[in-house]
């Protein structure tokens, strides 16, 4: 009789996970980290290039419309050594009166400008456009977050600025 009643109590519930699951779940939890954690930060760097470059395209194709628009000859001059530019003679839409200056090294993208090539011999850090539109020289700006190079190329016949590849 002693017997049946082992049997007959209802199977205890489990309440909760064993160490050895916990432990188990913590370790491919942890593999998993390690192999998409870099996969990840190149990804983000890759993006954030991408970005600081189309914010130089969006500017050097602002400095275009406007001197075609305004009819007179546009600037932007770039600075490598200080990771900045500028659309001289244009102030920043957002602040009526502050020089249109572009700090790449800042917020939002912690970029760098890794090179600046424009004219023949490729020495000049600038190009300028006239009241058509097109430049005086052609030529390419290459940035940089991390290791992770994003070039920018100016077309030097019709002045439009591109990503390349």
């Amino acid at each position: 009789m002693s017997t049946r009643r082992i049997f007959d109590r209802p199977a205890r519930r489990r309440r909760g996970f064993t160490l050895i699951e916990l432990t188990i779940t913590v370790l491919i939890l942890g593999i998993l980290a390690a192999v998409a954690g870099p996969r990840m930060i190149g990804a983000m760097n890759r993006a954030q290039a991408r970005s600081a470059a189309r914010w130089v395209v969006a500017d050097l194709e602002r400095a275009r419309q406007h001197a075609m628009s305004q009819a007179v000859s546009q600037p932007v001059v770039f600075d490598a050594a200080s990771n900045s530019y500028e659309l001289t003679g244009m102030t920043l839409p957002d602040r009526v009166g502050q020089a249109y200056t572009v700090d790449l090294a800042g917020s939002p993208y912690p970029a760098a400008i890794e090179s600046v090539a424009f004219g023949v011999s490729g020495t000049d850090t600038g190009v300028t456009f006239n009241p058509f539109g097109r430049p005086d020289q052609g030529g390419s700006i290459s940035v940089s977050v991390n290791s992770v190079q994003q070039t920018v190329v100016v077309d030097g016949v019709t002045g439009r600025a591109r990503l390349w590849p």
